[in-house]
């Protein structure tokens, strides 16, 4: 069998999922659709100890990749006399650049997410380290006894929406991920009470192990009137959906609602996203169909051009089934725009006084609900307001705050503890 072939990967990943006389056949077999890849080696070019090794694989993702680039430099920060080791950038990435000092170095390492190769760099890594911080929950299937892991899990979203084959694939990785997030976490930092309240419900995550650390609205967004919006929607009137595509953003919803009310109004809706999202959906075809020119695709937006396509939005809609946290609407509120937001449980905590809600219980709300903020000039001013005074609550300052405040303790807590233990 060759050392690092397919079947070695496959065996691998079975071998640290098992556990005698407790393991599910869903946990062996759950690995095995991301085992089948190429294992990169990593070579660490120095012995030196780190305090905490942060991975920022994903700093270039939408999401997370905010969170990453906004939490990480300013945790790192709060402990100046600490060595950091960054996996996924190097030296010279133009984010990470200036952060490497003494006390920072980084690690090239570009193993995928959720893959085998990942599992080897853990590996290596846990020889350079003594704490170990995931800004998402790819985390480690084993941790040695004397270190420490802390995870940030963001939403459960993978876990309860599964479309297909491949969507029921990561809904299996999903629960194998978090049940080892659940075993392996000292600490577990989540976006929103929302999500902590689902891991306590649904995985049996201790919630004293739970920090709820919010995102943060960045500060540009309260300048954004400043930008212009792109070429193609200069001149028109119009509301805008930010998001991705998938069935818990609940986009077919929000083109219903809007096909509704479109001949009542002059908007037109914008949506920042990605034609493709909508194969094989046929509400979402008829609907397009019948709106022609009243929707307005566009391609990802630089920062710019976004903060200039909200500002001049009359109205941001977040009309998701589900959210982690839901950070457009707060940046909508920022920048003094209007925002129309569902009542998921997430965006009722994270939006609260600053949107105006619609029921997701009730068909016709949010068509309702649209068509009032368009054509109610006094409740728009007032919720415009309301939303600038809510947004400026959330901060990446604070957010760091009680980041740094998470992983003191953990680094203070090396004192020969089992995993995980109060």
């Amino acid at each position: 069998m060759p050392k690092h072939g397919t079947w070695y990967d496959a065996m691998g990943a079975i071998m640290a999922a098992y556990r005698p006389g407790r393991t599910r056949l869903s946990i062996v077999v759950a690995p095995l659709q991301t085992a089948f890849a190429p294992i990169p080696l990593f070579i660490l070019e120095t012995t030196m100890k780190y305090d905490l090794a942060i991975d920022c694989r994903l700093r270039e993702s939408t999401g997370i990749g905010r969170y990453i680039r906004e939490v990480v430099p300013r945790a790192i920060a709060a402990f100046p006399d600490r060595r950091f080791l960054l996996l996924g950038p190097d030296n010279n990435d133009p984010w990470a650049g200036s952060l490497v000092s003494e006390h920072v170095q980084c690690i090239p390492a570009q193993a995928h997410v959720f893959r085998q190769s990942e599992q080897q760099l853990f590996g290596q890594v846990w020889s350079q380290t003594n704490v170990l911080w995931c800004p998402h929950f790819c985390v480690p299937w084993r941790v040695p006894s004397e270190k420490r892991l802390v995870t940030t899990i963001h939403d459960l979203i993978p876990w309860h929406v599964a479309v297909g084959w491949k969507g029921r694939l990561r809904q299996i990785g999903a629960w194998f991920y978090l049940r080892a997030a659940r075993r392996n976490s000292s600490r577990v930092l989540t976006v929103s009470a929302a999500v902590k309240a689902e891991l306590v419900r649904e995985f049996s995550f201790s919630a004293g192990r739970i920090h709820v650390t919010h995102n943060g609205v960045g500060r540009d967004w309260f300048s954004a009137a400043n930008e212009k919006a792109p070429s193609q929607l200069l001149g028109q009137r119009y509301v805008i959906y930010l998001g991705n595509l998938s069935p818990h953003k609940n986009v077919e919803g929000l083109l219903a609602a809007f096909r509704e009310i479109a001949e009542r109004v002059p908007q037109s809706l914008v949506i920042v996203g990605e034609w493709r999202g909508f194969t094989g959906h046929a509400n979402l075809r008829r609907d397009l169909a019948a709106l022609g020119d009243r929707v307005i695709f566009t391609s990802r937006l630089t920062e710019p051009e976004l903060h200039g396509a909200v500002t001049a939005a009359e109205l941001l809609i977040q009309p998701s089934r589900e959210e982690g946290f839901g950070l457009p609407p707060l940046e909508a509120m920022a920048a003094g725009t209007p925002v129309l937001a569902s009542d998921c449980a997430a965006l009722l905590e994270t939006t609260a006084q600053g949107a105006h809600r619609f029921s997701l219980r009730q068909s016709n709300d949010l068509a309702r609900q649209m068509h009032r903020l368009l054509t109610d000039d006094n409740l728009r001013r007032t919720k415009i307001d309301e939303g600038k005074d809510w947004a400026a609550r959330f901060t990446w300052d604070r957010t760091a705050e009680l980041t740094a405040e998470a992983l003191r303790q953990v680094m203070g807590k090396l004192s020969g503890r089992p995993n995980g233990e109060e």
